[in-house]
């Protein structure tokens, strides 16, 4: 990865590519983390997300989150990794 942050996603390799980089660093490599890119980003009401930083959604029981960026359009799901 390059020096200088990543402010906008233009491909969803780019995406990935950072997405596993970070993974590691953040000793995370247990869990199942999906990540894509969107044109819009949504709140669970179904507004458009605008002037923020996004939003997170969480359960708890199950360590599953929800992560929606803006401006970068980027929605990110995680959970610990069950799977041997």
């Amino acid at each position: 990865m390059g020096s200088m942050p990543i402010e906008v996603f233009t491909s969803q390799e780019q995406l990935e590519e950072c997405l596993r980089e970070w993974q590691h660093r953040l000793f995370l490599d247990g869990w199942l983390i999906l990540a894509h890119i969107e044109d819009k980003i949504m709140n669970p009401d179904g507004e458009e997300v605008i002037d923020a930083a996004g939003y997170n959604t969480f359960v708890f029981e199950s360590s599953q989150a929800k992560i929606k960026a803006e401006p970068m359009r980027v929605c990110i799901w995680m959970r610990p990794n069950t799977r041997s």
